[in-house]
């Protein structure tokens, strides 16, 4: 059946390239067919095989796979292929964009698809999954031709973001980041670092962070104090003072050009009163002596230059989720105040959809 529906014979074969590389993986791996034939849409496989057959396809890089308009017949053959298959004979742009486009005959859920990546390409899938999720939320319901570098290049981030001080001198900007532009001495800036925090959970691009806590607090939870963590984003960093998260900075990639900030936000901690018996809030510290604001954009920037950014955008304060979501939590007043003020004083320009964007100097690094 195999051997009839391709017109060729089995025999000899020599694994082809280009267009005529798919016709042959599938004659050499008749497992491949059986998958196609189970998943429902064995009456469209010639239609498909004729398809990238037309288009003539030459080569599987991420930026050619995503010029051919048949994007839809070359991603269904290629996900009923065997993974190490796809990355062998068509590499690993193949597999990954495969896998983010996430072909509807598969029938299986993103988690499942994304998984081989892991594997294959020592990708971390859970924040592969993240930033599946973002890039998905960021752009529906009209996904853009670059979809899977997006994917790609938010993953890149998420995967930076992980270890930002390797990637960005934070001592040095937070020598320069005091209250009213004044230098904070070594002995202070000992006393501040920074850190990586994600969401919990997969399956969305914002979310509760695991919780900080103190050692008194873990020892006993009616003492000491805690401090909760929402992040707008799948990832933040975190400035932390004397071991205690005081505030957060999230951001990712809105485009391919562009990294945005979501969150620019104080913590405060949840502290023991023994009179009321209870967490009530408490005084954020560590924050009185710097420009933190500053101090977060100003990683952001450091961070998105070193990713070869073009721009780094601060999301306005009208655009907030929470405005929305929860308009008690955040009003706009506060929200302007925070993002569309600190904007301005950074230098960033307003744009018609409300946010405030900055071009970077690409021979900074």
């Amino acid at each position: 059946m195999l051997q009839r529906l391709l017109g060729r014979y089995l025999g000899d074969m020599m694994i082809g390239s280009g267009s005529d590389l798919i016709w042959d993986l599938y004659l050499a791996n008749p497992s491949a067919y059986e998958n196609y034939r189970k998943s429902g849409y064995v009456k469209d496989l010639e239609y498909h095989l004729q398809k990238i057959k037309a288009a003539k396809i030459s080569d599987f890089r991420m930026s050619t796979l995503e010029s051919y308009e048949e994007k839809d017949s070359l991603s269904m053959l290629l996900a009923h292929l065997p993974p190490d298959v796809v990355v062998k004979h068509c590499g690993e742009d193949a597999l990954f964009w495969t896998a983010v486009l996430s072909p509807s005959s598969v029938k299986k859920p993103i988690e499942k698809l994304l998984f081989p990546l892991e594997i294959f390409l020592g990708i971390d899938s859970k924040l592969l999954l993240n930033a599946h999720s973002l890039v998905t939320y960021i752009n529906f319901p009209n996904y853009p031709t670059c979809y899977p570098s997006l994917v790609k290049r938010a993953y890149t981030t998420l995967k930076m973001m992980q270890e930002p001080s390797l990637h960005v001198d934070f001592d040095l900007i937070l020598g320069y980041c005091g209250k009213n532009g004044a230098e904070l001495p070594q002995k202070k800036c000992s006393e501040y670092t920074i850190r990586p925090i994600n969401i919990c959970g997969r399956d969305s691009p914002r979310g509760w962070a695991p919780n900080w806590e103190s050692p008194e607090f873990r020892n006993n939870q009616r003492s000491g104090k805690y401090v909760q963590i929402y992040l707008d984003g799948p990832s933040g960093i975190c400035l932390v003072y004397k071991e205690q998260p005081c505030a957060i900075v999230s951001f990712f990639p809105f485009d391919m050009e562009t990294l945005k900030i979501v969150q620019l936000q104080g913590l405060k901690p949840k502290v023991w009163n023994l009179k009321e018996q209870a967490h009530e809030p408490g005084p954020t510290k560590g924050l009185a002596r710097l420009d933190w604001e500053k101090l977060l954009v100003e990683f952001a920037e450091a961070f998105a230059r070193k990713q070869n950014f073009e721009y780094l955008c601060i999301q306005g304060g009208a655009n907030n989720n929470w405005l929305t979501s929860n308009p008690k939590k955040l009003t706009l007043e506060k929200a302007t105040i925070r993002y569309d003020n600190n904007a301005k004083r950074f230098g960033f320009k307003k744009r018609n959809d409300n946010n405030w964007y900055k071009k970077l100097d690409a021979t900074k690094k």
